[in-house]
This record gives structure tokens, C-alpha cells and sequence, in this order.
């Protein structure tokens, strides 16, 4: 990720890009962690990909990542996912989310 966006994710969302590490590091884990969903979102000029997940705290996720030349993955974005986009999650994976209420 680049550093200013990551300040200035985390003053807008209150979210660091550098957590995401986390969301993908433990899908490697060998115990029960919450779904994840992911879609291509690319365009014309980027390849892009969003997920949505769950925090530490039980709340949906969602999460932008593109991949780099240079590098094997970059974060764009983490934030709290949408009303609607919490909804679809909910719905596809059954999960419900602690702050939604």
C-alpha cells in the first residue's frame, strides 16, 4: 500500500491497510474463520479485485486489492462495508454482523 493513503485511510474509514494483511493471512490458519467473498472489479486500466470479510470485531469488511507489477498484492482500500453491500454479504454467507443493528 502506499504510506499516504494509508494515513489517509485511516483517518477517513479508521481502518489500516496494513490490517488487511490479516484478513488473508488468516484464511491460512488451519481453524474456523469467517467467509470471504471476492469479485473482479477491474476496469479498463486496472486490474481490481473487492472482498468483503469480517473484522476482529464482527463487522462486515470491505476491501479493495490490486495486483503490481513490483509487487505481489496492494491494498487500496479497507473499510466498513455499506449498508447494502453488508446485506449481500449476509445473505450469500449467512453470517450476521454484530455492529449491523
Amino acid at each position: 500500500y502506499d504510506k499516504n493513503k494509508e494515513d489517509a485511510n485511516r483517518k477517513k474509514h479508521g481502518y489500516s491497510l496494513e490490517s488487511a494483511v490479516h484478513f488473508f493471512t488468516r484464511l491460512l490458519l488451519p481453524v474456523p474463520q469467517p467467509p470471504l467473498i471476492t469479485r473482479d472489479a477491474s476496469t479498463a486500466g486496472e486490474q481490481r479485485h473487492e472482498h468483503m470479510t469480517v473484522d476482529d470485531q464482527g463487522k462486515v469488511v470491505f476491501l479493495v486489492t490490486t495486483m503490481r507489477a513490483d509487487e505481489t498484492v496492494r491494498v487500496i482500500s479497507l473499510r466498513r462495508a455499506h449498508p447494502d453491500e453488508r446485506d449481500a454479504f449476509m445473505s450469500l454467507t449467512d453470517f450476521t454482523d454484530v455492529g449491523h443493528a
